[in-house]
């Protein structure tokens, strides 16, 4: 076993080979380099047996001293996010060290010196999952995959039997010994921390394999955060493909069921896969073990058996009669859901392509919905639209105008479904100053000039657009909305830095027409604040060439409220809520006036505070 010699140019960041550390530990040849460190082979000169060694070194704010070993950050705020990271570093070496798990990678020891920090670890021998992946000729069979995975769930469950989680779970931190062994690698503490204290979360997670949770300094994480991570790598196995990253699936791109990829994978198995990559926590197995039990046995909506040549496929639906192949299904009223939503059982619908299966919405008047809790969608009068699903139960949130109406319907494998978005007579959710006894006069909003007291006020007329409005309010909102604000955001107390951090009013800028912007930000102490009580961000985007804005924020957290001020800094549009889900804001606005506009985030109540994902999408319509 050659320790020494690197296979090819060492990277000039790396220690120099035969450096001793600990007075223990000869450095041999690197055997990865990452953003955050180097890991290296190296001998115990004690004991005479290999180990690998793991050194802290954020490329992005350290580098090497003149004497080419003490790690010496760059200076001014890098030095505290270099030592914050150290910090997790160390925590996850003491961590990592209490565990004794055949799936786990173990520390040896742990030690600080030339600045930084060092894990030692056993050597073995052997590849990544990543590497066995890429060299295989197509996706693998599920029973390969799990037989590669199932001792990955077995470390997993210690993990978090401890009250830990792992939080980097993909294909590059599986490693497949050549003796048969799995070892959980790298878990994912240290990176995190150092994302969230230099504000660069979306830089250090792993784009398809991070769930959306894991994008925000305050996201809802536990064990489900490691079960989408470990389902997209199942996903990645048996499909040869990532998934979509979360941002990306929570904007709107649809994540391919795994059947469509590959046909060969039983229908439970697809089920199970894309249950676990639900985008919103509550809707994932919980824990490890009912993810495994899903795989192993799932009861999931609806279960398949595939009939023998020549029969009909059966298909059951919980809670329903057995029925005949799709072409026979009648559709049937169902029970009401919450708020009188109709739900639809099995519609009559023709068997859908082969391996295909099918909701096919429709719509009379112009309509927005949201499939499934996904992205808004508009339908124009007479329009269709296929969509590929997964077998099951969906939920169609449908508005007109402000008339409501939910849909809960099930589309059975293998069929064509299709659904026709129709107004109610009424359903509309109460206007906001109706609402937890908010006044309709307006909202004041209240500056802080860099903690120094000054105040400038913004008075926002909170009155719906078929509300009317307050003409010496509106008046002020145009003499002050054009006065060139300063100040914003400061962050003070214990909540610490927040997305977007830029003080004042930030800029939205555009690609082009039809390309979104996207960001992540947080409203809570530090913020602006309306004279409510509410705490508030501001934006600001020319409209260019766009007539058409399709404006959303979307929180788990907070009931978020969007205000939009046109050129004088009149309110040209407001919106709570989209079909009374109260985690979605939703404006779409016609240009009348071209121009800067101001867009303000802010919540439906007082002292709300969390984060929050705002889509700003320019159109044009001829």
């Amino acid at each position: 076993m050659d320790l020494f010699s690197d296979p090819k140019p060492r990277t000039s960041l790396a220690l120099p080979p035969r450096t001793v550390l600990n007075n223990v530990y000869e450095i041999g040849r690197v055997l990865g380099k990452g953003g955050f460190g180097i890991t290296y082979a190296a001998l115990d000169q004690h004991l005479r047996v290999p180990v690998a060694i793991k050194e802290y070194l954020p490329a992005q704010v350290a580098g090497r001293g003149t004497d080419r070993s003490t790690v010496e950050p760059h200076g001014g705020n890098e030095r505290d996010v270099f030592e914050h990271g150290l910090n997790a570093f160390l925590e996850e070496a003491r961590t990592l060290a209490q565990f004794n798990h055949p799936n786990i990678v173990r520390v040896r020891a742990f030690f600080r010196e030339y600045g930084t920090a060092y894990l030692v670890m056993p050597y073995y021998e052997g590849r990544t999952l990543d590497a066995v992946a890429a060299e295989s000729t197509g996706p693998m069979v599920p029973e390969t995959a799990m037989g590669l995975m199932d001792p990955v769930f077995d470390g997993l469950e210690a993990v978090h039997a401890s009250n830990l989680l792992h939080r980097d779970i993909k294909p590059q931190n599986i490693y497949l010994t050549d003796d048969g062994g799995t070892i959980l690698l790298d878990f994912g503490a240290a990176r995190i921390a150092f994302g969230q204290e230099s504000q660069s979360l979306s830089a250090v997670l792993t784009p398809g394999y991070a769930p959306f949770e894991q994008y925000s300094r305050r996201g809802h994480q536990g064990p489900w955060t490691d079960v989408y991570a470990t389902a997209a790598t199942l996903y990645r196995l048996v499909t040869g493909r990532k998934p979509p990253e979360a941002t990306d699936r929570m904007a709107g791109e649809p994540l391919p069921p795994v059947y469509t990829l590959n046909p060969a994978v039983a229908p439970a198995f697809s089920d199970a896969v894309g249950t676990a990559l639900a985008l919103h926590p509550k809707d994932r197995p919980q824990s490890v073990a009912a993810f495994r039990a899903l795989l192993e046995a799932p009861g999931g909506d609806p279960t398949v058996r595939r009939a023998p040549a020549g029969e009909d496929e059966t298909i059951l639906d919980p809670g329903q009669t057995v029925v005949g192949d799709a072409a026979t299904l009648a559709h049937t009223p169902g029970p009401r859901g919450p708020g009188g939503a109709e739900t639809v059982l099995d519609p009559a619908t023709a068997p859908g392509p082969p391996g295909r299966t099918v909701l096919v919405l429709s719509a009379r008047e112009p309509v927005r919905y949201r499939l499934d809790g996904g992205d808004i969608q508009t339908l124009q009068p007479g329009a269709s639209r296929e969509i590929d699903v997964t077998p099951g139960r969906h939920t169609v949130a449908a508005a007109f105008g402000r008339r409501r109406k939910d849909y809960d319907v099930s589309v059975p494998r293998g069929s064509r479904h299709t659904l026709a978005l129709e107004p109610p007579p009424g359903g509309a959710r109460p206007p906001a100053r109706d609402r937890g006894g908010r006044s309709g006069t307006g909202r004041t909003l209240r500056w802080v000039l860099g903690g120094g007291g000054v105040l400038l006020l913004l008075l926002i007329v909170a009155a719906l657009a078929d509300g009317g409005g307050d003409p010496s309010t509106d008046a002020e909102i145009r003499r002050i909305a054009g006065s060139g604000l300063t100040g914003g955001p400061q962050n003070d107390g214990d909540e610490g830095p927040r997305a977007p951090a830029t003080p004042g009013v930030v800029p939205i800028q555009f690609a082009g027409l039809g390309a979104p912007y996207e960001g992540a930000g947080a409203v809570g102490p530090g913020d602006e604040t309306l004279d409510s009580g509410e705490y508030a961000d501001v934006y600001q985007f020319e409209t260019g060439q766009a007539n058409l804005f399709f404006i959303e924020a979307y929180s788990e957290i907070v009931d978020p409220y969007l205000i939009l001020l046109g050129p004088d800094g009149e309110k040209v549009a407001e919106n709570d809520d989209f079909n009374g889900d109260a985690t979605v804001s939703y404006i779409e606005y016609h240009v009348a006036r071209p121009g800067p506009h101001r867009l303000i985030v802010t919540t439906f109540s007082e002292g709300e505070v969390g984060e929050y994902f705002l889509t700003v999408t320019p159109d044009f319509v001829p």
